[in-house]
C-alpha cells in the first residue's frame, strides 16, 4: 500500500507534466497546421492564376503557330511554281534593296550631321555615337533611333532654342556661355565673347566665326527682343570672306618661281611703255612738208629742202635725204636706193618688239615651270601624309596653279600689245613708202 501511494504521488506530476506539454505541442500542432493550410491555399491561387495566364499564352501560341502554318503554306504554294532561279533574283532583289535603303540611312545620318548647327551636333554627340554603332552591325534597326533624334531636334527648335554649352573663339580659347539656335543658325553669348557660331577650320568644335554686339545676344537670353543679323548661306560667305587673300599673299603662294616671272613682267612692262612712247613721237605723215620739200627741190634749193627733211625726224629724214642726195640718179636707182635705206630703219623701227614677242612666249613657260613642281611638292605631301586631308591637297594644287595664272596674265597682254605695235610699225613702214613714192615721184616729175 505504501509503495502504490509512493508510486501515485510520484507517477501523478508526471502526468501532469506530461499532459501541459502534450497540450503545448497540440497547440503547436494546430498553429502549424493553420499555416501550411494557409501557405496551400495560397499556393493554389496562384497556381489557378498561373494558370490561367499559362493557359492565355498557350492559346496566343496555339494562335502563331496557326499563322505560321498558314504562312508556310501560302509560301510553300508559291515557291512551287517557282524554280531556284527565280527565287535567287528575289532573294538578291531584296538584299540589294536591304543594301539601298541602309546606305540611305547612313547618307540621312551624314546629312543630318552636316547641315545641324555645330552647338546642336555637339549636344547630341551621344546620340548620334549610339546611332553610330547601331549601324556598324545592323543599320536597319538604326532607323527609330535616328527618326526619333531628328523629331526631337526639330520639336525643340522650331521658334528657337537656348541651352548652355561651351564654344571656343578665334584663338581657340574655350568659353563657357549660351547658344541661341534658330533653325541651321546658331549663336553663342558669354560675359567674353559673343557671335555667330561656325566650325574653325581644323577644329570640330563649335567657334564665334563671326564677333557680334554682346547687347542684342543677353536680350535674347533673357527672353527679350533683339535684332540680329541672318547669314543665309549658312557661314559660307564668312568662309569666303576669310579665306580670301591679298595680292601679296597671293603671290608669295606661288613660290620662287614667281621671282622670275614678275621681273619678266616687270621689263615687259617698261619695254611696253618705252615702245608705246617711241612711236607716238614718229610722224606717220610727212603731209604738207612733203609738197614744200617737193617745191624747195624743183626751185634748186636743196639745203634749205635738206633741212625741211630733218626737221621730220626718223624714219623720214634718212630716206628723204638719199632721194634728194641721188636726185639726178635714174628712177630705178633711187627706188633700189631708198628701199635699202627704208629696210635699214626696221632695226629702229621693230626694236625691243622681239623681246616682247619671247617674253610673251616664256612667261606661260615659266608659269608652267612653277605648276609642276608645285604639283610634284603636293604629291610629296600625299606621299607622306596621304589622300585623307583633302584640303591640304586641293591647297596645294591651288598654289601650284598660281604661276601659271600670273603667266598667262603676263602672256596674253604682252602677246596683244606686241600684235599692235607690230601692225602699228607695218602701218609706219607702208606709210613711208608711199610717201617716198609720192617725193620720187615729184622730184623726177620735173625733168
Amino acid at each position: 500500500m505504501k509503495k502504490f501511494l509512493f508510486l501515485l504521488i510520484i507517477l501523478i506530476p508526471t502526468l501532469l507534466f506530461a499532459q501541459a506539454n502534450l497540450e503545448k505541442a497540440i497547440l503547436s500542432t494546430k498553429k502549424d497546421i493553420e499555416e501550411a493550410t494557409a501557405e496551400l491555399n495560397k499556393l493554389r491561387e496562384e497556381i489557378t492564376s498561373q494558370r490561367l495566364k499559362i493557359s492565355e499564352e498557350l492559346d496566343i501560341l496555339r494562335e502563331e503557330v496557326l499563322r505560321l502554318r498558314e504562312e508556310y503554306k501560302n509560301l510553300k504554294g508559291e515557291l512551287e511554281g517557282k524554280d531556284l532561279g527565280e527565287i535567287l533574283k528575289e532573294v538578291n532583289y531584296l538584299e540589294e534593296e536591304i543594301k539601298f535603303s541602309s546606305s540611305l540611312l547612313k547618307e540621312f545620318r551624314r546629312e543630318m550631321e552636316t547641315y545641324l548647327p555645330a552647338p546642336e551636333v555637339e549636344r547630341n554627340s551621344t546620340s548620334f555615337k549610339k546611332i553610330d554603332k547601331i549601324l556598324e552591325t545592323s543599320p536597319l534597326k538604326a532607323t527609330p533611333f535616328l527618326l526619333n533624334l531628328a523629331r526631337k531636334i526639330i520639336e525643340e527648335n522650331i521658334g528657337g532654342n537656348i541651352f548652355e554649352g561651351r564654344c571656343l573663339d578665334q584663338h581657340g580659347v574655350s568659353h563657357k556661355g549660351n547658344f541661341i539656335v534658330f533653325g541651321p543658325i546658331s549663336y553663342f553669348s558669354s560675359p567674353d565673347i559673343a557671335g555667330m557660331v561656325g566650325i574653325h577650320t581644323g577644329s570640330a568644335l563649335p567657334s564665334v566665326v563671326y564677333s557680334l554686339p554682346r547687347e542684342s545676344l543677353t536680350k535674347l537670353v533673357r527672353g527679350e527682343r533683339s535684332i540680329l543679323p541672318l547669314d543665309f548661306t549658312l557661314g559660307e560667305a564668312i568662309k569666303v570672306k576669310r579665306y580670301k587673300k591679298t595680292w601679296q599673299e597671293h603671290i608669295i603662294s606661288g613660290g620662287v618661281v614667281m621671282i622670275p616671272i614678275l621681273a619678266l613682267g616687270f621689263i615687259c612692262l617698261i619695254l611696253i611703255i618705252y615702245k608705246f612712247f617711241s612711236l607716238s613721237r614718229i610722224k606717220t605723215r610727212a603731209g604738207d612738208v612733203l609738197k614744200e620739200i617737193i617745191n624747195l627741190v624743183k626751185e634748186g634749193k636743196t639745203q634749205e629742202a635738206k633741212e625741211k627733211v630733218k626737221s621730220l625726224g626718223r624714219p623720214f629724214s634718212p630716206v628723204f635725204l638719199e632721194v634728194i642726195e641721188h636726185k639726178d640718179a635714174t628712177r630705178e636707182d633711187i627706188e633700189e636706193i631708198t628701199h635699202e635705206r627704208i629696210l635699214s630703219q626696221l632695226p629702229f623701227l621693230q626694236s625691243h618688239l622681239p623681246t616682247l614677242a619671247v617674253s610673251a612666249s616664256a612667261a606661260p613657260l615659266l608659269g608652267l615651270l612653277g605648276t609642276v613642281t608645285g604639283m610634284i611638292h603636293t604629291f610629296n605631301l600625299v606621299t607622306l601624309f596621304g589622300t585623307g586631308q583633302a584640303k591640304l591637297l586641293s591647297g596645294g594644287i591651288s598654289e601650284a596653279l598660281v604661276t601659271t595664272e600670273f603667266g598667262l596674265a603676263i602672256a596674253i597682254p604682252v602677246l596683244l600689245i606686241h600684235a599692235y605695235l607690230s601692225r602699228r610699225v607695218r602701218k609706219i613702214i607702208d606709210n613711208l613708202e608711199v610717201e617716198t613714192l609720192s617725193l620720187i615721184n615729184g622730184i623726177k616729175g620735173t625733168k
